[in-house]
């Protein structure tokens, strides 16, 4: 277990740098549900009586806005018994509830980090272990197209089996399916989350940060303007037009 320590601290440290790479795609912002299935690797401490092999993860989360969310967690593993050279079946389960934060929210890649709390079983040919459990996870979700997106993850699901405090290290990707809608109080289509301009008026046309384009510089944004190339200092009325008692200085 000590060798794979430095990788486990690796992959989350890239994972958290590469966040700063995210394009400004917004994901859901508002209330939703989280559901995500995947696989991956498990690795186990040699003298506990189960071989690395493949793990089965699944996530069920609510999340009351695009940052917080409270989440599900279970992580199986079906795998043999070393001590009998692997003719013997032994098996790993977790389930636990806990919290999760997104570090990028808004943006397609997005690190996360979360914390559950719950019981691990150990099942042996020699008799079945229950534990207290933690979990502790890092990892990324990439948006792929709607409410779909990838995701990577380490966890570390800590027990006390056969006496000992041990670390179960799994490594696993999968997708991510949401469901709910993005928030757009103005309805400009930038989500709330992502929206410098929160107020803009119906009908202006916007940037990627839901601010409105200006063109002439009268205050009245484009796609309302119906006078779009007033002369600069010309006092106009909510049509973007030039007021009709307005007179241009003789020249």
């Amino acid at each position: 277990m000590v060798r794979i320590r430095p990788l486990v601290s690796v992959l989350l440290g890239a994972a958290l740098l590469l966040g700063g790479a995210g394009s400004a795609r917004a994901q859901i912002d508002g209330p939703h549900l989280r559901l995500s299935g995947g696989a991956g690797q498990a690795l186990f401490e040699k003298w506990l009586g189960i071989d690395d092999t493949t793990s089965w993860t699944a996530r069920l989360a609510f999340h009351p806005d695009a940052v917080w969310g409270v989440e599900i967690q279970t992580d199986q593993v079906d795998s043999t018994d070393p001590r009998t050279g692997g003719k013997e079946d032994s098996r790993f389960a977790y389930y636990g509830v806990g919290g999760r934060f997104q570090l990028r929210p808004l943006e397609a890649f997005s690190p996360y980090l979360s914390v559950s709390m719950g019981v691990a079983q150990l099942q042996l040919p020699g008799g079945d272990h229950g534990s207290w459990g933690v979990g502790l996870a890092g990892g990324f979700q990439l948006r792929l197209a709607g409410p779909l997106a990838l995701f990577a993850e380490i966890k570390d699901d800590i027990a006390r089996f056969r006496g000992s405090t041990t670390q179960q290290i799994l490594l696993s990707g999968g997708l991510t399916l949401s469901f709910g809608r993005r928030s757009d109080q103005d309805g400009d289509g930038v989500g709330d989350g992502a929206d410098l301009c929160p107020d803009t008026p119906r009908g202006a046309v916007v940037d990627d940060r839901g601010c409105p384009f200006d063109p002439d510089g009268d205050g009245v944004p484009e796609g309302i303007d119906e006078c779009p190339d007033t002369p600069a200092g010309t006092p106009v009325d909510e049509r973007g037009c030039p007021r009709r008692s307005f007179r241009p200085p003789a020249p």
